[in-house]
This record gives structure tokens, C-alpha cells and sequence, in this order.
């Protein structure tokens, strides 16, 4: 097939191109900048020059490449992003979702492609009991900077889904090579310097995801021509209390300090106390039961183990990416 790849230089988007060459598809990556363009080139891709909040430039890039798959994996994420500030940090990763939606889905319709859209599996509203399906409503409502930003969720999603047969793919907190909990992202290094604390009874629910995990469950749903709305994520959804102490433990760091829910609004802001306390964990049975897809990173405990340096997460990734027998 060919396969248009939006955001193909991200932490998901550059394996996700490797892999889909590797599988004999040709790609077509975007790139806005020289940087992107010798980087999908150098993972085989071919390269097609344009920016994402161009409506313009995005339109004829599609239109001109005609693939068969169009996979927009389009983010603006910082290397940090502060739980205070996140209208400032997120800001054009809302745009993309917003504005880019728009020609993708219109090229889309116009040449009777297929359509995968990257998504997120932490946006839900906060549930007191059992995880999330993808079925539960998204956090719209949410309060100070959150709330644009599942609205931009939302928007993009729903705008995705008004194409036939097209697929969303909701992502868990990612990790790995390349996100911010790599052996050299910024909350790792946060973490060694002690400065996460638990907030409060620090029972928000996490659901996280390997980048390798996160690279074949898309090309499972690709290869098995789903459609909808489906959870990318492991089988285990953790409160913040289990899983920072041994995302902590296993760096050789110290122990996370406690602070009450109260006082950490004034240094964590909103979200990230809402987050550490009150965030809903996503269940991936769906996507197990249709695409026949599985983690072979099940869990986050054997995911953190060895992330003390870049080579733990070079091991953990050559793990996820062997033959797996229960697939």
C-alpha cells in the first residue's frame, strides 16, 4: 500500500514508518522542515515537503501523493511539559488537531482513503470504579487548560470519524525511546532530582504503553481493517501510588516525596493534581478482541525495568519488537 505518514518524525512515527517499509508498503512521510525531510529519508521513506497548518500546502500535498492510507500522527509536543502551563505547551499540538483535521479529512473523502488518527486514552471523565471503554465520554468539560485541550481531542476525533470506515486509535501515557519517560526524558530526569511528588491519596489511574506496543497495535489495526474508536494501552492500569515508587526504585532514585492534595495545586496546577489523583485508567480489551492484538510488554512493571540508562531502553524495545507467542 501506500501510506501517507502526518508527524512521521515523532516518538511513534518514526518506528511506525520503519516498520510499515519493512512490511513492503511504501511511505510517504511529511515534512515541514530540512530536519524532518533528512530523517524520513533516512528511514527509508519517500518525503514530501509541506506544513500541517497550511490548509493549502496539506491539501495538495495529499491530493499530488494520492495513497491509499493517510496515518495522522501530527503532535507539538515540548521535551517538558509543565502541568501549570499546559495552554501555553499544548497550544499547537491543539491547532494540529483542530485545523489539520480538516483538509486531511477532505483529501481523504476525495480520493477514498483510509484514515488512522493518533488520539489519547487519558482524556476520559474520571470514573470511580471500573477503567474507562472507549464507549465512556471524554473530560469536555474539564476544568482551567484540560478542558481545550480534550475539546481539540474531541473535535479531531469526531471530524476523523465522519469518514467511512476510519479508526482511532487512543494511546496511553507513552513510554520508551523517545518520550519523556525514556532513560533520558524529562520526567525521568524529574524523578531522580525527587521533584514528582505523590499528591495526596495519589490514586489516579495511569494506563501506559511501550512506543514498540503502541507501533504494532497500529499496524495490527491496519492489517486487520478496523474501524472506530479502540484503546492502545497494557494490561494494567496503575494509581500513581504503585507505579511512581517503582518507576522511581528502578532508576536508583529516591523515594517520591508526599505532599497533600491541597498545597499541590499550588505547585502542580490543576491538572496535575487532577491527574495524580482523579485520573481514569482505559481497559484494551476491545482492541484485543478484534484485532487479535496483544502487548508484549503487558505491563508497566517489566516495561521500567532497566531505565537507568539509554541501553534499558534499547533492550526493552529489541524485547517488544521478538516473535511473541501469545499473539
Amino acid at each position: 500500500m501506500k501510506i501517507f505518514v502526518a508527524g512521521g518524525t515523532g516518538a511513534i512515527g518514526r518506528p511506525l514508518v520503519k516498520k510499515l517499509i519493512d512490511e513492503k508498503n511504501l511511505v510517504v512521510g511529511l515534512a515541514r522542515s530540512d530536519r524532518a525531510a533528512r530523517q524520513l529519508e533516512t528511514l527509508g521513506a519517500q518525503v514530501i515537503k509541506g506544513d500541517a497548518l497550511d490548509g493549502h500546502s496539506l491539501s495538495e500535498c495529499l491530493a499530488s501523493t494520492r495513497p491509499d492510507v493517510v496515518v495522522n500522527q501530527l503532535t507539538a509536543l515540548p521535551k517538558r511539559i509543565q502541568p501549570r502551563q499546559l495552554g501555553r505547551d499544548l497550544a499547537t499540538t491543539n491547532r494540529l488537531r483542530t485545523e489539520a483535521i480538516e483538509p486531511i479529512v477532505a483529501a481523504v473523502r476525495a480520493i477514498g482513503a483510509t484514515l488512522i488518527v493518533h488520539s489519547t486514552a487519558f482524556a476520559y471523565s474520571p470514573k470511580t470504579a471500573e477503567i474507562c471503554v472507549e464507549e465512556d465520554p471524554l473530560f469536555r468539560d474539564a476544568p482551567c487548560d484540560w478542558g481545550p485541550v480534550v475539546r481539540a481531542i474531541h473535535q479531531m476525533e469526531s471530524r476523523a470519524l465522519s469518514v467511512p470506515d476510519s479508526l482511532v486509535l487512543r494511546y496511553g501515557h507513552l513510554y520508551g525511546p523517545g518520550t519523556s519517560y525514556a532513560a533520558d526524558g524529562s520526567f525521568t530526569k524529574d524523578v531522580r532530582l525527587r521533584r514528582i511528588p505523590l499528591i495526596g491519596p495519589a490514586s489516579g489511574e495511569f494506563s501506559f504503553i511501550h512506543v514498540a506496543d503502541a507501533v504494532e497495535a497500529t499496524l495490527a489495526s491496519l492489517n486487520s481493517k478496523l474501524s472506530g474508536i479502540y484503546n492502545v494501552v497494557d494490561d494494567e492500569p496503575a494509581p500513581v501510588n504503585e507505579w511512581l515508587p517503582f518507576f522511581a526504585a528502578q532508576l536508583g532514585a529516591p523515594k517520591p516525596r508526599h505532599i497533600p492534595k491541597l498545597a499541590a495545586r499550588l505547585a502542580a496546577g490543576w491538572y496535575g493534581t487532577f491527574a495524580m489523583t482523579a485520573q481514569s485508567g482505559a481497559s484494551n480489551r476491545k482492541l484485543k478482541d478484534h484485532s487479535g492484538w496483544a502487548p508484549r510488554i503487558p505491563s508497566w512493571r517489566t516495561g521500567f525495568v532497566g531505565l537507568r540508562n539509554s541501553d534499558g531502553d534499547v533492550a526493552i524495545e529489541a524485547a517488544a519488537s521478538s516473535p511473541h507467542k501469545g499473539r
